[in-house]
């Protein structure tokens, strides 16, 4: 088996925690109830991806989904300082990049939130690929496709990070070794374990 040279790293449930719980208490306080939210999981759930993952207009989403529930529900989920402090720790060893659904907006803030935390993301990862700027969404082959390309990386060299059990499927047909986290708590990967191990 190849050495590890790069490493590929999702943003939301595995360097910055989410949780589904808030938004589903924002969809009913905005007066959704859950027979609605029931009635049209598939209408609401395809468009909260549409804008978390920003590969349609962002006004373009609300004004379809404010007939559901309205504006004001945030997604940016809460960047874990520490594991920020570890992915730069990774850095002088390996090639390390982001690869995220996210929206404009969601990323903005999450900027601000690393900014906090003492860091700019440009000095975390080599390179970032955000399905808002290309265009494109995981778990579809072409956003993992461009990422390969635009970087050189080889597959069998990279350590893929998802906690999404359909892009780590993409991940390994790509050729990537992709590890699967449990949301919100990448500490508890082996893999993510043995990477701290070798630093």
């Amino acid at each position: 088996m190849n050495e590890i040279k790069n490493i590929v790293f999702d943003y939301g449930g595995v360097i910055a925690n989410v949780y589904a719980e808030p938004v589903r208490r924002a969809f009913s306080d905005l007066g959704i109830s859950k027979e609605t939210q029931t009635l049209h999981e598939d209408i609401i759930g395809r468009l909260m991806n549409d804008y978390i993952d920003g590969v349609r207009p962002t006004d373009e989403v609300i004004a379809e989904m404010h007939g559901f529930c309205g504006e004001g529900v945030t997604l940016d989920g809460d960047l874990v300082a520490s594991r920020v402090e570890k992915v730069v720790g990774l850095k002088p060893r390996y090639r390390v990049f982001l690869l995220s659904n996210i929206c404009g907006p969601i990323w903005k803030n999450c900027v601000a939130q690393f900014h906090a935390a003492g860091y700019r993301p440009e000095e975390c990862f080599e390179r970032l690929f955000l399905s808002y700027e290309m265009g494109k969404a995981k778990p579809g082959r072409e956003i993992y496709e461009e990422m390969i390309a635009e970087t050189g990386i080889v597959p069998g060299e990279t350590l893929y990070f998802d906690d999404r059990a359909d892009n780590i499927e993409t991940g390994r047909l790509m050729g990537l070794r992709a590890s699967i986290v449990e949301t919100n708590n990448i500490e508890k990967n082996p893999d993510y374990k043995a990477l701290l191990e070798n630093i």
